[in-house]
């Protein structure tokens, strides 16, 4: 799984210090994606999103602190997503994270939540998951972190442990998003933690985040 992150990263030309503009956006699947909210570049966004052609985000992250990806449907993705009938189809979205530390700390946690609103989790009904409802078809690694928590409910929220990213380093995450009611606007909420007295602290002020009632463990 590496290897896709490293062929990434040459790609856009990232193993050296250069870096993507502030407030960057790009289209993609059906989709725009945006760092306006600050404390990470969003560097590329390909993909249709399909599984045997998922959705590749590549970003850096540089501040200490939570840091919130904007994304908006289309018009002809929320239309096509409704449906002529009124009938709604589920979204589902196959994606790759591609993660770099530009922070001067190395990381020893990575959490992720999906929101439908910009300051509170979200709740318990809202469709909206990390492939909740992908059945067996859902899929959740990472090649920097060998054990994940995952929390369906009440929030949306992925933490995945035992492991680490080193600062300069990069991480790549596999998950899917899932979503049978699309809203025009959604967030990935993506918090970074590093060690401190021997267990992982998240950056962001509020306390430790809850364990998940599933575990998972890289092969």
């Amino acid at each position: 799984m590496r290897s896709l992150a490293v062929m990434t990263l040459l790609f856009c030309g990232l193993l050296s210090s250069g870096r993507g503009a502030a407030g960057e956006s790009f289209r993609a699947a059906g989709f725009t994606f945006s760092d306006e909210r600050g404390g990470f570049n969003l560097l590329s966004v390909s993909g249709s999103g399909h599984k045997l052609d998922p959705l590749v985000i590549v970003e850096e992250i540089t501040d200490f602190g939570p840091v919130l990806l904007v994304i908006r449907a289309d018009s002809d993705t929320l239309d096509l997503h409704r449906g002529k009938s009124g009938m709604t189809s589920t979204l589902n979205l196959s994606v790759i994270k591609v993660v770099i530390n530009r922070t001067e700390r190395a990381w020893s946690a990575f959490d992720m939540e999906l929101r439908e609103e910009e300051n509170t989790p979200s709740p318990y009904g809202d469709g909206l998951s990390f492939g909740q409802m992908a059945g067996s078809e859902r899929k959740l690694e990472s090649d920097s972190f060998n054990i994940w928590h995952q929390l369906d409910e009440p929030l949306d929220r992925i933490s995945f442990i035992d492991g680490g990213v080193d600062s300069g380093a990069a991480a790549q995450f596999t998950f899917q998003i899932t979503d049978p009611t699309l809203q025009p606007v959604f967030f990935l909420l993506q918090e970074p933690r590093w060690l401190i007295s021997g267990s992982p602290t998240r950056l962001a002020a509020g306390g430790p985040n809850p364990l998940s009632e599933s575990l998972g463990q890289r092969p």
